[in-house]
């Protein structure tokens, strides 16, 4: 498991600032000047104003056909070998297992049935197959 910090003992939490000591000396110290300053604070915005909101519909444009594909993948754990100057490092890594992808149309004689596959090569697969079928 990945921690937060490289520092394996308990940590000290000022409640002001949010900060992490490694002592409770150090976090007794700090807290004098902490408190000079307001508190930290969470303020959420109001649901109702930070909605995405579309009004000019005179610019849409319709579409007669648009492909929806979905992939499904799974973590694969990467043995990751890193110099010590290494600023990340890769934990897991996606691996696609499969996809589906449809066409969607406004035209019945154009529309064609969902494409499914889970195996091996799927990204291959999914680029000259499902595309080619979902191709007009």
């Amino acid at each position: 498991m990945v921690d937060r910090t490289a520092h394996k003992r308990e940590t000290f939490v000022c409640n002001s600032c949010l900060n992490t000591f490694s002592s409770q000396r150090v976090l007794d110290s700090h807290i004098p000047n902490c408190l000079l300053h307001e508190p930290q604070q969470v303020v959420y915005p109001d649901p109702d104003d930070c909605k995405l909101k579309f009004s000019d519909h005179n610019k849409q444009h319709p579409l007669n056909f648009y492909l929806v594909s979905d992939f499904e993948s799974f973590l694969t754990p990467v043995d990751d070998v890193l110099g010590p100057d290494a600023k990340t490092h890769i934990v897991d890594e996606h691996e696609v297992s499969g996809f589906c992808c449809y066409r969607v149309s406004s035209l019945p004689q154009y529309q064609t049935p969902p494409t499914v596959y889970s195996g091996l090569d799927v990204m291959s697969l999914f680029t000259s197959t499902s595309c080619r079928k979902a191709r007009l």
